[in-house]
């Protein structure tokens, strides 16, 4: 999934920012605290190793490349597991990106993600897109993007 905003007017846009490829509201299924999986990234001796953060109530977590470019922190692949069912997304993206989890209430985790820092205004005749997105559900849950 892509997303493309484009200019078709006479003047500039106005001013689009926050612009997130994925907000979604995933919700919590089964007895056991949900899990998310994440790999590190290219720096360091435990390169691309598997990290395991529980998605306590109330908590946020966020991952990101920073400033852009290599990945040295995390990489922008994630996976939440719940009793078997869960969701695994990829982000493509060259430039700088984050995605974060929250869990507002004990029903729900709220997944966001896209460029990081998107303030800007397209020119008459320009065109940009989001990053591209991969998701794959686990499970017969569905699920509601909005």
């Amino acid at each position: 999934m892509t997303v493309y905003f484009k200019n078709d007017g006479k003047a500039d846009t106005p001013i689009l920012e926050d612009v997130q490829a994925i907000d979604m509201s995933v919700p919590v299924v089964g007895n056991g605290m949900p899990t998310l999986l994440y790999s590190r990234g290219a720096v360091g001796m435990d390169t691309y190793s598997l990290q395991r953060r529980s998605l306590n109530q109330l908590e946020d977590f966020r991952m990101s490349n920073g400033s852009g470019g290599k990945t040295a922190e995390t990489i922008p692949f994630f996976d939440i597991r719940m009793d078997g069912r869960g969701l695994i997304g990829a982000l493509g993206w060259a430039g700088q990106w984050a995605i974060s989890f929250s869990r507002p209430t004990e029903a729900a985790i709220d997944v966001k993600a896209g460029m990081a820092n998107t303030h800007l205004s397209l020119h008459p005749g320009e065109e940009i897109r989001t990053p591209l997105i991969l998701l794959l559900f686990l499970g017969r849950r569905r699920y509601r993007c909005s």
